[in-house]
């Protein structure tokens, strides 16, 4: 489904003349080896993770079906996203862990009744934003003490598609962070597909 020839050279590797960013390095040094493979390996590597993306949207197209076939798809309403992308060899890393792009930026796609299709909303969204649009979408108040949390309904961001003044933040301070990482304006588009 893949063909190595096909997959690209990993984006701004250090092998290529890339210099990452100091915090990078000493993050890497509690990691080390994790890109020592070949061009060949990295590529396998690659094509493998594409085929797991593939095969899971394979299972949620499966699963659309079913409540398609049970009736259920007209008053449904469905979120699909990750927890976080993968860096797939960009910067000589892999997995997680770094906020570029590659590793922050989601699928976050919203699709059923009420929900506009075919259309992408730009204003950047989070999921801390899960817990009012699920509590909207089931009609259901938040208690009086969850209403200062942070967040707001993806709803609201349908209606305002392009509010680019928004901000979200994206942090890690977990394993082999030698600093806290915050970043200020993680761009999370919705697509919508109603």
């Amino acid at each position: 489904m893949y063909p190595l020839t096909d997959i690209q050279k990993a984006h701004a590797h250090p092998e290529n003349g890339y210099i990452r960013h100091p915090w990078v390095e000493r993050f890497m040094q509690v990691f080390p080896g994790m890109d020592r493979n070949s061009e060949e390996e990295r590529r396998v590597a690659t094509a493998a993770y594409f085929g797991l993306c593939s095969f899971l949207d394979h299972n949620i197209g499966r699963m659309l079906e079913a409540l398609a076939e049970a009736g259920y798809a007209d008053n449904t309403r469905v979120i699909y996203t990750s927890d976080h992308g993968d860096m797939i060899g960009s910067r000589g890393q892999w997995g997680k862990c770094l906020l570029y792009d590659d590793s922050t930026s989601i699928p976050l796609i919203m699709a059923g009744a009420d929900i506009p299709g075919n259309s992408i909303c730009e204003t950047p969204v989070s999921m801390v934003d899960f817990y009012p649009t699920i509590l909207e979408s089931v009609d259901c108040a938040a208690a009086p003490e969850e209403k200062s949390l942070p967040g707001q309904s993806l709803y609201r961001s349908m209606n305002n598609p392009t509010d680019e003044n928004r901000v979200v933040f994206s942090e890690y301070h977990a394993v082999g962070a030698p600093l806290r990482q915050i970043s200020g304006k993680i761009l999370k588009y919705l697509n919508l597909l109603g």
